[in-house]
């Protein structure tokens, strides 16, 4: 627990194809100690140097139907990346 801010860090692995690991995302979303509290999932949009890129969509989807606000760090890949904000 980050004592200032009163939050819980929860740091996500990377499934075998060196992705965010979806199911992993979820499952702490779904976790019971945080149902009465903000979630935030933040997280980097991708990486140019390992050209790695997060499925936006997908965990937008599961933030959302989680009742998590997201928030991506675009940095490093926006001028690679096609986006549609709604």
């Amino acid at each position: 627990m980050w004592w200032e801010a009163y939050v819980d860090i929860v740091v996500l692995p990377f499934d075998q194809q060196d992705h965010l690991d979806l199911f992993m995302l979820e499952k702490e979303l779904q976790d019971p100690i945080y149902q009465q509290r903000t979630k935030i999932v933040s997280i980097s949009a991708g990486s140019k140097v390992v050209d790695l890129k997060t499925d936006l969509y997908q965990v937008s989807t599961i933030a959302y139907q989680n009742g998590a606000i997201v928030i991506f760090d675009f940095a490093a890949v926006a001028p690679y990346l096609e986006w549609e904000q709604s």
